[in-house]
């Protein structure tokens, strides 16, 4: 039996979101707090490693665990109404050492190789990579591949297709950028996830 999107693992989690929730009285706080937080059109969603910038209509989440030894921390952005999302993920130096560690991984190249491996092998489909190579990203040099993702199942067994980006580049610890969504939603809001990549700022020494 082809294993399901809902299964797939952590530590990217790029399909995470697909089984997150944020009910009305949740949301409602959400929005409230990141009222103080305007940046001209963008909201900024300050975390303890990055100050992240989305559009104000968009949300935003955030949150931190422990991986690796270390701590990661994940902040998930989403336009309204259409399935396309972005993750940024964070590695601190103790969690990045113990990720490469156990994936015999040595850069960022390696990096982006193995992740899309797993995508592919924990969502049981079809990984075409369209084009690879590098990219500025937070003053850094990141390795990057963009991916179609072919006969992903959700809950119900309905198969979908995904258009996305993966990047990556090692400082300290390991900083992962992906977005995806259906392609016509992926393209629909690229110039978006292009905008919130060039004001977000990772913090020095994280």
């Amino acid at each position: 039996m082809r294993r399901t999107l809902f299964r797939i693992r952590l530590p990217l989690a790029l399909f995470l979101v697909l089984v997150l929730t944020l009910t009305g009285a949740g949301f409602t706080i959400f929005l409230r707090v990141l009222a103080s937080h305007a940046y001209g059109d963008f909201m900024r969603l300050d975390t303890k490693y990055a100050e992240v910038y989305f559009p104000r209509s968009w949300i935003a989440y955030g949150w931190e665990t422990k991986n690796f030894s270390g701590n990661q921390y994940v902040v998930m952005v989403a336009p309204p109404a259409i399935l396309a999302r972005m993750f940024i993920v964070i590695y601190d130096e103790a969690s990045a050492g113990g990720y490469l560690s156990k994936y015999n991984l040595t850069d960022a190249p390696s990096i982006v190789a193995h992740e899309l491996r797993m995508f592919q092998e924990n969502a049981n489909a079809t990984l075409q990579i369209v084009q690879s190579g590098t990219v500025p990203l937070f003053g850094y040099t990141a390795s990057y591949s963009v991916f179609e993702l072919t006969g992903v199942l959700d809950r119900e067994g309905n198969s979908h297709n995904l258009t996305g980006t993966f990047m990556s580049f090692m400082g300290r610890g390991i900083i992962e950028v992906a977005h995806y969504g259906s392609k016509e939603e992926y393209y629909q809001v690229a110039q978006d996830f292009e905008s919130i990549l060039n004001l977000t700022k990772i913090k020095e020494g994280e």
